[in-house]
């Protein structure tokens, strides 16, 4: 079983309420040899949201390495 992005397996899980269709990974989905989860939602963010950005950061925790 392979993970992929539920956005691009058609799903609408983005922020705005979109997804980013490629229709390889949907048809992955569609015959069972794929499961579609959203990283945002598993992480607490909800759909329909505002985008979020990063300003003048690199997205690295302060402590890492």
């Amino acid at each position: 079983m392979v993970l992929v992005s539920a956005c691009l397996s058609g799903l609408n899980p983005r922020f705005d309420g979109t997804n980013s269709n490629k229709k390889d990974i949907k048809a992955l989905v569609a015959c069972g040899n794929a499961l579609p989860l959203c990283p945002e939602q598993l992480g607490g963010l909800t759909t329909l949201r505002l985008p979020i950005e990063l300003e003048g950061a690199d997205g690295r925790h302060k402590g890492a390495r």
